[in-house]
């Protein structure tokens, strides 16, 4: 799914040691998913939290308030790149 944002970037996205490209426009765990990552989801809509990752480095956007938790522990299903990331499991 792709969530109409303006200016339209690619950002590189590193994943267990792991670098791609991604983009600012796709939610998080499409993207994980497209490169062969199997990450754990039931939901797809923020509500299970069973798609946490922990985010070391970079800046997402939610799209709900509650899916940024302490400690940078994000909800994939739920995140877009705004920068270059770096995730790890969580």
């Amino acid at each position: 799914m792709f969530v109409p944002y303006d200016n339209y970037h690619m950002v590189v996205i590193t994943y267990l040691d792991k670098k791609f490209f991604g983009n600012n426009q796709q939610i998080l765990l499409e993207q994980l998913e497209i490169q062969g990552f199997n990450i754990p989801y039931s939901c797809r809509a923020g509500i299970c939290g069973i798609c946490k990752l922990a985010l070391i480095a970079g800046r997402v956007r939610k799209l709900t308030e509650h899916l940024i938790y302490r400690d940078n522990i994000i909800l994939c299903c739920s995140c877009i790149p705004e920068s270059d990331i770096n995730l790890i499991e969580f």
